[in-house]
This record gives structure tokens, C-alpha cells and sequence, in this order.
């Protein structure tokens, strides 16, 4: 969980993130948007090549941004996009997430999709990074 912990507390110190979690909270309060929460994606891969190990871990990032009830607006979009870049940037600017992993391998980001949670749908944008993990 080291590569979880290192992305998140990468992430949690993001300005417009207003809240974070390493695990998925039972509700989001409004005060507490946008949030990010960052856990495993339950993609683990150790390989082995002539005394080299690597470990390579995939963490999901998923920004919770606002609610849609009323739909999505151009200026949620924006402001989701614009957080979204400014996230991916924060994690590549230092690509050992303070010394904490051997190195970022790449930051991916999905398309702005609609996430419920309990009950609540809310605008939100998933991002994969790739990391290279201490031995």
C-alpha cells in the first residue's frame, strides 16, 4: 500500500482538493467537494529479470467533484478539467512522490463520468498512475 499512501498524500496537498480518502467514505458532503479518493486498482505486477526486481502498482484516482441532480454545466466541466490537470501535474512534477517510490511510470486520465455514491450522482474524472515502487 506504499504506492497508495505516497500518490494520496501527493494529491491530498493539491490546492482545490478539498478533501481526500484511501478509502471510499459513505457519503460526500458538499462542504467536502471536490474530493479524491485514492485506492488500489488491484493491479499488482512483480517482475524479475536478471537479479532485478520491480514492483509495479496501479492507483486509481477518482476527483469527486459536484453534484449533477441539475446536470452537468460547461463551468463543472471546466472546473473539473482544470483540477484534473492540475492534480496529473502535482504527481509528475516530482515523479518519486517525495522520495517515497522509486518513480511515477505514466499518469493517465479517463473521460469526466457520472459516480454514485449513496445514492448521489456526481461529476467526477478517474486517473490511473502507474508507479515504480521501491525495493
Amino acid at each position: 500500500m506504499s504506492a497508495v499512501n505516497a500518490v494520496h498524500a501527493v494529491v491530498a496537498a493539491v490546492p482545490g482538493i478539498v478533501s481526500s480518502y484511501t478509502t471510499v467514505p459513505m457519503s460526500a458532503p458538499t462542504a467536502a467537494l471536490p474530493m479524491a479518493l485514492v485506492t488500489p486498482a488491484g493491479e499488482n505486477r512483480r517482475q524479475h529479470a536478471h537479479e532485478l526486481v520491480r514492483i509495479e502498482s496501479l492507483v486509481r484516482v477518482r476527483i469527486v467533484h459536484s453534484p449533477v441532480a441539475q446536470g452537468v454545466t460547461t463551468s463543472q466541466q471546466s472546473a473539473l478539467y482544470t483540477l484534473a490537470d492540475d492534480v496529473m501535474t502535482k504527481i509528475t512534477d516530482d515523479i518519486t512522490l517525495g522520495g517515497q517510490v522509486d518513480h511515477v511510470a505514466s499518469v493517465d486520465a479517463d473521460e469526466p463520468s457520472i459516480y454514485t455514491l449513496a445514492g448521489t450522482d456526481y461529476l467526477s474524472i478517474s486517473i490511473a498512475v502507474r508507479v515504480i515502487e521501491k525495493i
